[in-house]
């Protein structure tokens, strides 16, 4: 026996607060706007900026120094 969404939908007790209605989607394909920024999320979102592009900075640094570091090495090596 197959019951059809009707027959389901019968047992589901209405909701309240829409007057029983189907609520329909109000924000489907909308963009929702982004909530107002304060200044404390502005400037923690430039000292993350800032802080990552140290970072980069810092990373690219020590992988030039560790490849120098290891040819000197390598050179000393080779000169014994």
């Amino acid at each position: 026996m197959r019951r059809s969404i009707e027959e389901l939908l019968q047992r589901i007790p209405p909701k309240s607060g829409n007057g029983g209605r189907y609520q329909s989607p109000t924000n489907v394909f909308k963009d929702v706007p982004e909530p107002p920024k304060t200044q404390l999320d502005k400037t923690s979102a430039n000292a993350r900026v800032i802080i990552d592009d140290d970072a980069v900075e810092r990373l690219a640094k020590k992988e030039r120094l560790k490849a120098a570091r290891q040819a000197r090495d390598a050179a000393k090596k080779n000169e014994d």
